[in-house]
């Protein structure tokens, strides 16, 4: 998708539930996961699989509130 869309479509949520399995940071399942863009898509992040990783929501919130760990 690269910059022309910000949200990861059907096919690129597939491929990172079946490579991350769930929320990186907690193990949530993936069905409770929101796809992130590593490089937010602001700072010229790519909508790309290897941009994008799955977060639950409260990981995602603090991902953005902390910063990665």
């Amino acid at each position: 998708m690269g910059r022309d869309k910000r949200l990861f479509p059907a096919h690129l949520r597939k491929a990172l539930y079946l490579r991350d399995g769930g929320c990186i940071k907690c193990g949530a399942p993936p069905g409770r996961t929101h796809a992130h863009h590593i490089v937010h898509w602001t700072h010229d992040g790519d909508t790309s699989l290897s941009n994008g990783c799955l977060l639950c929501p409260a990981c995602h919130a603090n991902i953005h509130h902390d910063g990665w760990d």
